[in-house]
């Protein structure tokens, strides 16, 4: 039953996805969310709230329960418990990495510690006003993205309300799939994630080739120190993912130190689906979070494929 459930998710993403692809303003979309990805990734603020390495959907899942409290009375926040049952449910990562994880979170100033009222020895962990603004600048990425590939500014506007955050924080929460399913469907995935930049690298190779293709170039010139700069990664780290992309086919690298390269289509592809994957989740979320802001009946999860228009 299980196996037919993953089959079932998975057949959703890709379908989901492919419909995305097709659309006629998936360039667009997909030139946006790189660039202000690219551009967010940039942002010392951002760079050193992502430092932490703690996983988006456990932020989604503090968020979530602050401004989406549980039936009867919970206290405000949540223990390290409720965070390792959520990441093992979600299959983010192992429970003895949590209470490290949350130390980060104090550390960058992410959460804050606050003592429950009936037990002041239970301790529980809330979002400051730091991470909320984060998570908009963060979340406004695929959304900006997403109001391309609908034609419409709105999901960005909505973003401001209190009440739409809330309702997006559940979204993300209920959302079908897991980690397994992303990495089923695009199991490059596992071989960008394995390096610190490797994603990031791949989008602005992405971005450096279409400049290349409206300039009618084959290769790009490729400075390391300038690069490792806009990526927030050291040069040394760069070579090793340049290396390595070179030895998956990737990308090939010219001359001495590879300062002119050629990108190969495979890392496109990947780029484009990897792209098409996410503007997918953020479509259905954005769906199921306006149905609950907006209080329209028959409020669920589902994947939008009818929706937009084909190239």
């Amino acid at each position: 039953m299980k196996e037919r459930r993953a089959d079932d998710i998975r057949a959703g993403i890709l379908k989901a996805s492919a419909s995305v692809q097709a659309s006629s303003n998936f360039k667009e979309a997909r030139h946006s969310y790189l660039k202000n990805f690219l551009k967010e990734h940039a942002n010392p603020m951002l760079h050193r709230a992502r430092k932490s390495s703690f996983p988006g959907d456990i932020v989604m899942f503090i968020i979530s329960r602050e401004l989406n409290p549980p039936i009867g009375g919970e206290q405000t926040g949540v223990t390290i418990s409720q965070i390792r049952e959520f990441s093992a449910e979600r299959k983010l990562c192992k429970a003895k990495y949590i209470p490290v994880l949350v130390g980060l979170m104090l550390f960058f100033g992410a959460v804050m510690r606050v003592s429950a009222e009936h037990d002041r020895r239970e301790k529980r962990y809330m979002m400051t006003d730091f991470s909320y603004r984060m998570a908009r600048r963060i979340l406004s990425v695929p959304l900006k993205a997403a109001d391309i590939l609908t034609g419409r500014s709105h999901f960005t506007e909505l973003l401001q309300d209190v009440g739409f955050l809330a309702a997006l924080s559940h979204a993300q929460l209920v959302a079908p799939h897991n980690a397994d399913d992303i990495r089923a469907v695009l199991p490059e995935t596992k071989f960008f994630y394995a390096r610190t930049g490797g994603l990031e690298a791949a989008f602005l190779l992405a971005v450096m080739h279409e400049r290349a293709r409206r300039e009618e170039r084959e290769m790009v010139n490729f400075n390391f120190a300038a690069m490792a700069k806009k990526l927030s990664i050291g040069r040394v780290q760069l070579h090793r993912i340049m290396k390595a992309f070179s030895e998956e086919g990737y990308a090939k690298l010219y001359r001495r130190g590879g300062n002119l390269i050629s990108i190969d289509d495979s890392l496109i592809d990947f780029v484009d689906r990897f792209v098409a994957m996410i503007l997918a989740f953020t479509l259905a979320n954005c769906d199921m979070a306006e149905d609950i802001y907006f209080k329209r009946e028959h409020t669920q999860w589902r994947w939008r494929t009818s929706t937009l228009s084909a190239a």
